[in-house]
This record gives C-alpha cells, structure tokens and sequence, in this order.
C-alpha cells in the first residue's frame, strides 16, 4: 500500500466512513497494518468513537491486543475518549480493561477521567475493582487523585478499600488531600480513610497542612483529627504548615490549641 492509499485507510477508520472501510476490505485491505504512529485501523476507529467501523473490523478479525508505539491499545483509546459503545464491542471481542502498557490501562483510564458510565460497564463484565497497575496505583487512588468524585463513590459502594497503598505507601487519601479534593476527602473520611496513615514520611494530614487546603484541614479537624499529632522526625501540623508558609493553616490550628513549644527530632523548635 502506497502512502496516499495508506492516508486514505485510516481516514475512512477515523471518520467512521464504513462505506470506504469495506471497499478497501473487499479489495484486499491487511486489516491489521499500522501507520507510523503504531496504529491500526481499529486504534484509530476506537479512538474517534466510530462503532460502526469498529464493529466491521471485529468481525473481519482485527486484533484487539495490537497497541500503538505510545502503548496505547483499542480499548484504551476508546476509554480513555468516553466511548461506551466502542468499549462494549471491544470487550465482547475479549479486549482486556486490564492491559498494562506503560503503567496506562483501561480500567484505570476511564477512572482517571471520570467516565463512570465506563467504569460501571466494566465492573458489571467482572472487574476487579482493587486490581493495581505496575505502580500499584488502583482505582480508587486514580479517581482521588484527579478529583473524580462520581466514580470515587461507585468504587466505595462496591467495597473499594481505602487503606490500600500504592507502591509508595500512599493511600487515596493522601492523593485527594494533596491535590486539594474536598469532595473527594469527604467521600473517603466518611468511609473510614484515616488522616493519620503514615507512609514513609508523610500522612494525608500533615500534606493538606503543607499544601494549605483549609477547608481539608477544616474538615479533619471536625471529624476528629488530634492537631498535635506528629509524624516524621516528630513533625506536626504547624510544624509543617510554618516551614510551609502556610499562614492560613498555621491561624486555624493555633485557634485550635495546636503547641507552640513542640521541637523535632533534633531539637529545632517551630
């Protein structure tokens, strides 16, 4: 296939342009040939949401486990865009939400981006909702840390855990707190996710005081949150929030009673 009737392959996949699709088919067209991206036809079709072309080339036999150079497979494509329609004929083809190329899978692509309609299709096909990635990032930590609160509570309903860590030690609390979730952490909070769980050398507590989200410092302190409590080398949260300079967070807690006198480890006082 010469450029110009390789251009005009994937444009037909692209555009959902069946007609020209199964021309193309008819005349001998290899399915399965890629462009110099690493795609295919139906890595292209997926991608643009175009069912029509994608269920044609299903049925011709096109593989649903080729990826792109950049890693990227059908199924990925399609959730990753939102594409309900795509996902369920991928999946009916023994596409796997599970694929794991370069850390980016299915599952976890839909979860990062919100598309619940997704992720709840998926579940109802067997999901297992704690399965991680080769970072150990699951679910439940993706949808906290991009804010995704519509797909943070399905995942609850269904059991999702909320001490599990990634490969850090970091739970999904941890995540919504740094990047600033309200939602999110009310969400998890009310589920039982402590303030307090520790990685190496840090807790979603004393990050939500460095990062200076009051209105997260706020809700941990009405849910129970002991101000002094300290983490690594016997940090606290004004601790933290002054080395920070987080002049918010240091008021709120000194309204508090938080101690001015606490030191760390080596003795330095606040």
């Amino acid at each position: 296939m010469d450029n110009q009737q390789q251009s005009k392959w994937f444009n037909a996949c692209a555009r959902g342009n069946l007609d020209i699709v199964e021309h193309f088919v008819e005349n001998g067209q290899n399915i399965d040939v890629t462009n110099s991206d690493g795609d295919t036809g139906l890595i292209v079709a997926s991608l643009e949401g175009k069912s029509n072309v994608v269920r044609f080339l299903l049925s011709k036999g096109a593989r649903t486990d080729r990826t792109s150079a950049n890693g990227f497979s059908p199924l990925l494509c399609a959730a990753s865009a939102g594409h309900l329609d795509v996902c369920r004929e991928l999946v009916a083809n023994g596409a796997d939400a599970n694929e794991d190329t370069d850390r980016k899978t299915p599952w976890l692509g839909a979860c990062v981006l919100g598309y619940l309609d997704i992720v709840e299709f998926f579940v109802e096909n067997g999901q297992n909702i704690e399965v991680m990635n080769s970072d150990g990032i699951s679910a439940l930590i993706a949808a906290s840390c991009e804010g995704r609160a519509n797909v943070l509570r399905f995942l609850l309903s269904k059991g999702a855990r909320t001490d599990r860590t990634d490969a850090n030690g970091l739970p999904p609390l941890y995540f919504a707190a740094r990047r600033g979730h309200l939602d999110v952490c009310k969400e998890l909070v009310a589920k039982g996710a402590d303030a307090n769980q520790k990685s190496e050398n840090t807790s979603p507590w004393l990050e939500v005081c460095k990062q200076g989200y009051l209105d997260i410092v706020e809700l941990f302190v009405e849910n129970g949150q002991d101000i002094n409590a300290t983490g690594y080398k016997g940090f606290t949260a004004l601790t933290i929030a002054s080395l920070a300079g987080k002049s918010n967070v240091v008021r709120f807690l000194l309204s508090k009673g938080a101690r001015v006198d606490w030191t760390i480890d080596e003795g330095e006082a606040i």
